[in-house]
């Protein structure tokens, strides 16, 4: 799987925090980045989601570029909670205990995290549709 290591390094994605976001074992992602082991279906559908990909993208041949990758839109947390309607301090907590679907934070170290919105799957759950005039997202219901 040569297109893991490239896309997660165009994410700026390290191998410890895929780690977290998939709870695959490092030495398991390692043999998968290194081409010694390929993983399961079930494996791979884990670790496009956690990088926000298609399953075929991690099957894409290494002459692929990122111009040829779907752009994954982020969303900030702040801009979360106000759609939301509650306070950006729940979505962070939510996001670190994994309640959200559309997200995730990664411990970068004693007491700081990186939060991940996926603004897709953010739209996808909580319906919800991004205005390309406004560049806000705007509901549908």
């Amino acid at each position: 799987m040569k297109a893991l290591n490239r896309i997660m390094k165009e994410k700026g994605i390290t191998q410890a925090e895929l780690e977290k976001m998939t709870k695959i074992g490092r030495s398991s992602l390692s043999q998968y980045m290194n081409g010694k082991h390929e993983p399961s279906a079930t494996r791979k559908s884990i670790i496009a989601d956690a990088l926000g990909v298609e399953v075929s993208e991690l099957d894409a041949d290494t002459a692929d570029t990122a111009e040829n990758l779907p752009s994954i839109e982020r969303l900030a947390v702040e801009d979360a909670a106000k759609i939301m309607g509650i306070g950006h301090e729940t979505v962070r907590k939510g996001l670190q205990q994994g309640v959200f679907p559309w997200g995730y934070a990664i411990e970068t170290s004693e007491n700081r995290w990186t939060y991940y919105i996926n603004r897709r799957k953010f739209e996808a759950v909580e319906i919800f549709n991004w205005s390309a005039d406004t560049g806000r997202l705007a509901n549908v219901q």
